[in-house]
């Protein structure tokens, strides 16, 4: 953005009033002397600094070099009082546009870090899931070998030997409970699978935990939602919040609903997961 102090000053200036020796001697002045630049790295100090000092460069070259009276410099100095107040506001109006612009433009590039991220982790488990598809038809096939029900191959089950490696007791709990809801548990099957992955690990030759890790990531494209919901009910044990509206603002999806649908999903969030979660 420019400002051009020269012509600021002809537009503010009544021709019909003004000495026609003045106009002359505004209209000669080169307008790249007079012309101040602004960008958003701008200093507004030196900016204000400048303006003063092109309008009173202006001031007292015209009050000098032509014949005018008292009353008529007078008049001068308002209107150049008055042309700094008015370049000073706009410049500030700009500078404020920046910030704003500057404000929305961080908060595009966040949604866009945001949307890369999503994409990137997408990939990620849809890779994951391709290359992992053979080894877990085997571990099926260990299972039926071993008798452990089918239903043992649950992402809470695998969590549940996760939290194990972590050596986090509470963490293991609370997704067998989690387990427990829709199924038979047995303590045995459980040590039963946990020694088919562990073994299986040790014939592949790669860490146990990591490879538990994967094999979460890899159902996660199948209980991602369910999933959602009891990490963050885990972590709501530290808490002490387990409300929905917390893990919808935790999740940026708050807004996303209105007040009704926040009331159903509410009853049915703490029916079918909080109090059932309670009984366990």
């Amino acid at each position: 953005m420019s400002i051009n102090v020269k012509q600021k000053f002809l537009q503010m200036i009544p021709v019909s009033s003004t000495p026609q020796a003045v106009l002359d001697f505004l209209n000669n002045l080169d307008d790249d002397d007079y012309i101040i630049n602004i960008t958003p790295s701008s200093n507004e100090h030196d900016l204000i600094n400048k303006i003063h000092e092109k309008i009173d460069d202006i001031n007292s070259t015209v009050t000098v070099i032509t014949s005018l009276t008292s009353l008529e410099k007078e008049h001068i100095g308002k209107i150049c009082s008055k042309l700094k107040d008015l370049i000073i506001k706009i410049i500030e109006s700009f500078q404020e546009k920046i910030i704003i612009l500057t404000d929305n433009v961080k908060t595009l590039e966040a949604k866009v870090d945001v949307l890369v991220e999503n994409q990137m982790a997408s990939k990620r488990l849809k890779m994951i899931a391709e290359i992992l598809s053979p080894l877990k038809k085997s571990i099926f096939r260990d299972m039926l070998m071993e008798q452990i029900p089918g239903y043992y191959y649950n992402v809470n089950i695998l969590k549940c030997l996760y939290s194990s490696t972590k050596n986090d007791m509470n963490s293991k709990d609370f997704y067998i409970n989690i387990f427990k809801i829709d199924n038979i548990f047995d303590e045995e099957k459980l040590h039963l699978f946990q020694n088919l992955i562990y073994s299986l690990s040790g014939n592949l030759n790669v860490q146990y935990d990591i490879l538990l890790y994967l094999l979460i990531d890899k159902e996660k494209r199948n209980f991602s939602e369910h999933s959602l919901i009891f990490d963050f009910l885990n972590d709501s044990r530290k808490t002490n919040d387990n409300k929905l509206t917390t893990l919808l603002k935790q999740e940026h999806i708050y807004e996303a609903f209105n007040f009704p649908e926040l009331v159903i999903l509410d009853t049915i969030y703490n029916k079918y997961f909080v109090n059932v979660l309670n009984r366990h």
